[in-house]
């Protein structure tokens, strides 16, 4: 499947918030609009799910969160989703928590440092070939996360929601960012839906940064449909004068080169 466009990141249920969708369901939405979906959930896995859904045809892969829900942080459950999804035809991606709790603490000190578990993580990570994402880490840990993972080698990183006021990054970071070349940048269109930044900013930030992704972040019921997507993203390209380029490196090519291999 060639996609028109790509969404690293799609809620769908079973979550610990109310979903629009199931991941079957969200997979068929994605089929039907000839794109590919990454599914996210703060609480379950998505491997198993999206690897089946994979086996029926339909365009979705998985990621795990690692928060609290999910187990204790380790090597070997890292590990384990990552050899679950080896018949996926993309990569895992592998989420730092995004929710504070235990796991939280024992990957990061108070002073934003990456603890010696976090660091075997990144290892095990790279040795997969999945992505490391963010998730809702502080400018600390995200500027900790690069650093370790340049030296450890590791292949591709996600920063996600990179101008989400949460992230704590500037517009100079995000361009700062861009010299390393193994990161990505996301940056959600959820964002500009419910009024963390202006429609302009976020243009300004996906600009800042060589390998800029657009997100949906959607799955919320009270948020706009996947199926409404594509035309608010056309008409948010079209009132801030996106080109060609920009937008098929920001919907499609980003994306594409972060989750498949050549």
């Amino acid at each position: 499947m060639q996609p028109d466009w790509i969404d690293p990141h799609y809620h769908a249920s079973q979550d610990e918030q109310l979903r629009r969708h199931s991941v079957p369901e969200a997979a068929a939405q994605f089929k039907a609009l000839n794109a590919w979906g990454v599914i996210k959930s703060h609480q379950l896995s998505s491997v198993d799910a999206t690897v089946a859904a994979q086996g029926d045809g339909l365009p979705v892969s998985g990621s795990i969160v690692l928060n609290d829900a999910l187990g204790e942080p380790s090597p070997a459950l890292v590990a384990d989703a990552a050899k679950r999804s080896q018949r996926s035809s993309a990569r895992l991606m592998v989420y730092w928590p995004t929710r504070p709790g235990r796991n939280s603490a024992l990957l990061f000190t108070e002073a934003g440092s990456l603890t010696k578990l976090a660091a075997e993580l990144l290892g095990v990570i790279r040795d997969h070939d999945a992505v490391l994402a963010t998730g809702h880490a502080g400018r600390p840990q995200v500027f900790e996360t690069v650093q370790l993972a340049a030296q450890l080698g590791l292949a591709r990183l996600l920063v996600t929601h990179a101008y989400h006021p949460m992230s704590g990054l500037s517009l100079a970071d995000i361009e700062q960012l861009g010299n390393s070349p193994q990161v990505f940048i996301e940056q959600t269109a959820l964002t500009v839906l419910m009024a963390r930044r202006e429609e302009a900013e976020l243009i300004a930030a996906l600009r800042a940064h060589p390998r800029s992704i657009l997100s949906s972040d959607l799955g919320q019921p009270a948020n706009l449909a996947l199926a409404d997507f594509p035309a608010w993203r056309a008409d948010f390209f079209t009132r801030h004068r996106v080109s060609a380029e920009e937008s098929s490196a920001w919907s499609r090519q980003n994306a594409a080169n972060l989750l498949f291999a050549e």
